[in-house]
């Protein structure tokens, strides 16, 4: 698992290196919310060139899914999947 926050081009390297991985978008939507995603999902490499992707939202990356949710949880966050790339099958959860 890699974690990037002030790490637009280290992110931007992996997302494309790591087509079959899994990226969690950290405080999206809620504070309290990390949304996963797959690496070529629209909503998370769509940033222009005065935007960035890993300051405001930090990201955690990883090719193991059940990986990547643990350390979300522990970290706080409450896990919600993308309504536009889940094929990951987890689905909302609500907080615990």
């Amino acid at each position: 698992m890699i974690y990037f926050r002030n790490e637009d081009a280290e992110y931007i390297r992996w997302i494309a290196s790591n087509d079959t991985g899994f990226v969690a978008n950290l405080g999206t939507g809620r504070k309290d919310c990390a949304r996963i995603h797959t690496p070529s999902c629209k909503h998370i490499d769509n940033a222009g060139e005065d935007q960035t992707h890993t300051i405001l939202r930090p990201k955690a990356c990883s090719h193991d899914r059940d990986e990547l949710v643990s350390w979300v949880k522990k970290q706080g966050y409450f896990v919600a999947s993308c309504g536009s790339c889940d094929g990951l099958g987890i689905g909302d959860e609500a907080p615990a």
